[in-house]
């Protein structure tokens, strides 16, 4: 749930501004501590499902305290980025000039996204 704020007069700003910093900071540590928990998880992770592999048996449930673990293999597309975008068209035209301007075409066509956010710096 949000909490409504206002910054109507330049104590609010200064209280809101405190906030924001205080916000902040506990989104850091807690983003640093993910990141560390994450850095554990992966190796393991990966060990898991190298023996489930090897072992064969992906199909496996396995109970935990609060639930299971179940190995699951995901499939998906790479993301199309401009490079791949530009190797499609060369190949499906065939024809650098054609598949150049296309190219450029499609490109321009994006529209511009605007989003205002504070940035924070460090001393």
């Amino acid at each position: 749930m949000e909490k409504a704020y206002s910054c109507n007069t330049q104590q609010q700003f200064v209280q809101c501004v405190q906030n924001y910093v205080q916000c902040d900071s506990q989104i850091l540590f807690h983003s640093t501590k993910q990141k560390e928990l994450r850095e554990q998880k992966e190796p393991l992770q990966r060990e898991i499902c190298n023996y489930m592999e090897k072992n064969n048996i992906e199909d496996t449930l396995i109970k935990i305290t609060d639930g299971s673990l179940k190995y699951k293999k995901n499939v998906s597309k790479e993301p199309i980025t401009l490079t791949k975008l530009k190797e499609c068209c060369d190949a499906f035209f065939n024809n650098p000039q054609m598949s150049d301007q296309f190219f450029e075409f499609v490109k321009n066509q994006r529209n511009d996204k605007t989003s205002i956010t504070l940035q924070r710096s460090f001393d």
